[in-house]
């Protein structure tokens, strides 16, 4: 398909894209009931998102190449899976819900939902709609960029929220930990690497 025909519908699906990123943002409550919090990860994993993002609209603009429309519905129906586990993996945390990584009081592990299949749905659904983003953009250089630096920043923060969670609810959270898998589910030799 011509870049030219496909520009307005990119162009809409960023600024929805955005709009549903700040909604999410304004809109959960700050609890200023936590144990603790880490606001580190969030930002490094938010400045790495907005980098992502930034790439795939420039790799768009400044690509001459032509947009193969069946790459682009199927990165639409990647990113859309994302959407909804991302919805899912809120809901299920209710108000345990936060960009940073904190232990609220009286918050116990959350083993409902999305949660009874994968550890970490939320962050499975940031992968999922990143790289469904620039699959939809045919912006093969920003899914490079998410595979090699996004999805390692947040593998990292994965590892320090679960050292956090060990720390707070010790036996039960490894127990949790060693038969829910970290991304994919069913998937016994892969639990605690994806």
């Amino acid at each position: 398909m011509a870049k030219n025909k496909f520009t307005s519908v990119f162009i809409a699906f960023v600024l929805m894209m955005g709009f549903l990123r700040l909604r999410e943002f304004f809109s959960r409550g700050r609890d200023k009931t936590s144990l603790f919090r880490i606001k580190w990860a969030f930002y490094l994993v938010f400045i790495g998102y907005l980098i992502s993002v930034l790439i795939i609209i420039f790799e768009y603009f400044l690509s001459q190449s032509r947009i193969n429309l069946l790459i682009s519905v199927t990165g639409l129906a990647i990113f859309g899976l994302g959407f909804v586990l991302k919805n899912n993996s809120i809901s299920s945390l209710g108000k345990n819900w936060s960009f940073f990584t904190e232990i609220k009081i009286n918050q116990d592990i959350i083993t409902t939902g999305t949660y009874r299949y994968i550890r970490h749905p939320y962050y499975l659904s940031v992968i999922l709609e990143l790289v469904g983003f620039s699959i939809f953009a045919n912006a093969y250089i920003g899914l490079l960029f998410i595979i090699f630096f996004q999805i390692p920043l947040l593998i990292l923060r994965i590892y320090q929220e679960e050292a956090i969670l060990i720390k707070n609810f010790g036996q039960k959270y490894i127990c949790y930990k060693n038969k829910i898998a970290m991304f994919v589910p069913f998937i016994k030799p892969f639990k605690n690497l994806f």
